[in-house]
């Protein structure tokens, strides 16, 4: 087989080659688990962070990878070059998160939507198309070429169990490392500059062992020099500062800031802040919604003496300053994400410093029904201050085992609190 001759001829010999394409293999896996988790996070910022949809994003990658691999299956047996092939794919699936995250974050302002509003199914689905198309498209269609490469250096048969086994083994890596320290410590951009920079050099890697053509090596050593360059230039920062701006194009973006949680968006319009998470408004600062008078002084009105006053979220921005207005002796806030409240103490404003400051309001960064299995005191007042269940996260407060959680924390005659949407029907 000429190509086994081709690979064998290798600067590092047979047993290079047959390295450097087992390390190529666990680097698609690893790029491609990555390239998920980024455009996956933007979307749920994009879509009002409703995990549910993430069933529906996770089933356009396995299509879409499908369609790549059924593309390429048939040229993959008798193409003579499978390993520059591989790398080209390889490069692409480099670029490709940078295309999904600027395509998520620009779609609304492309397409004139404002950013608050809630969109459906259907714009999900072809959103999230896409966005994950470049990146689950490319990864389909370099496996086959993966499993021919294996094949012709190991001179075997059935190569496609190994090559799912180390492209795995590349996805797990990646899940680690991405979900964990990375994601949260660097921005998405830089991220996937640092991706496209790593599959660039391991598809450079490969053909040099392979000795592909001087031009093949040429073009590949200059995409891994322009994204070495683009990086050491910052031009991640420049991007990243671009299409945030664009996700929020109908308002002034302050900051975005991310934690294991959520992505938490600050946004100005006049004197007003907006933090919102995960897309779905938190706080309205200095001038806070009318909603907060509603929750707060109806129950405390309604008891006796409300004493202790429990509040799980969103208590920040306008909600403590009401209960504050009644004679309670401790108020204790909950808040699951410590980032929100140190995002609040970056864009301080009277209303909030003295909220966050007043000696009988006691914080909590802890998940509230965590905070209620620790915490034995029974509260005379429990708030909770939480969209409706639109997500699986906020769904956890509106169940039946909640409910017994509460009532077992109440004392006698307290009451628990929260909204829920209204309906002209």
């Amino acid at each position: 087989m000429p190509i086994l001759g081709l690979l064998q001829r290798g600067v590092s010999g047979p047993d290079g080659a047959r390295a450097f394409v087992s390390a190529a293999l666990v680097t698609l896996g690893f790029a491609a688990t990555a390239s998920q988790i980024l455009i996956l996070r933007e979307l749920l910022v994009a879509f009002q962070g409703n995990e549910l949809l993430l069933g529906l994003f996770l089933g356009n990658w396995l299509l879409l990878e499908a369609v790549g691999t059924t593309l390429t299956r048939a040229g993959s047996d008798r193409t003579p070059r499978p390993a520059e092939v591989f790398a080209l794919l390889q490069v692409l699936l480099g670029l490709a998160p940078i295309v999904g995250i600027v395509i998520v974050r620009c779609f609304k302002a492309a397409l004139e939507i404002s950013t608050g509003e809630v969109l459906g199914i259907p714009q999900a689905w072809l959103v999230s198309a896409a966005a994950l198309l470049p990146a689950a498209v490319a990864d389909g269609a370099a496996f086959p070429f993966g499993c021919r490469l294996l094949l012709v250096t190991r001179e075997t048969e059935g190569p496609a169990g190994r090559a799912y086994t180390l492209c795995a083994a590349g996805s797990v890596l990646g899940g680690l490392l991405f979900l964990v320290p990375l994601v949260y410590a660097l921005s998405p951009l830089l991220l996937a500059d640092l991706l496209c920079l790593a599959s660039a050099a391991s598809a450079l890697g490969l053909l040099a062992a392979c000795r592909a053509a001087a031009s093949v090596r040429r073009l590949a050593i200059g995409l891994l020099a322009g994204a070495a360059l683009a990086i050491a230039t910052s031009a991640p920062g420049r991007l990243d500062a671009w299409s945030a701006r664009l996700q929020w194009h109908d308002h002034v973006l302050l900051a975005t800031e991310r934690s294991p949680y959520a992505t938490i968006a600050v946004v100005q319009a006049a004197d007003q802040y907006t933090f919102f998470v995960n897309g779905t408004p938190s706080a309205t600062i200095p001038h806070p919604s009318p909603d907060v008078e509603v929750l707060a002084h109806f129950p405390m009105l309604a008891h006796d003496n409300p004493s202790r006053v429990l509040v799980m979220g969103g208590g920040a921005g306008g909600l403590l300053r009401e209960l504050l207005k009644h004679p309670a002796n401790e108020i204790a806030y909950a808040e699951q994400d410590p980032l929100l409240l140190e995002t609040l103490r970056r864009f301080p404003t009277p209303l909030t410093m003295m909220e966050l400051t007043h000696p009988a309001v006691r914080l909590h960064p802890v998940e509230g029904r965590l905070f209620l299995r620790q915490e034995e005191t029974r509260w005379d007042i429990i708030l909770v201050n939480l969209p409706p269940p639109i997500s699986l996260m906020l769904n956890r407060y509106y169940t039946q085992e909640f409910f017994a959680l509460a009532r077992s924390r109440l004392a006698d005659g307290g009451m628990l609190a929260f909204f829920l949407p209204g309906s002209e029907t």
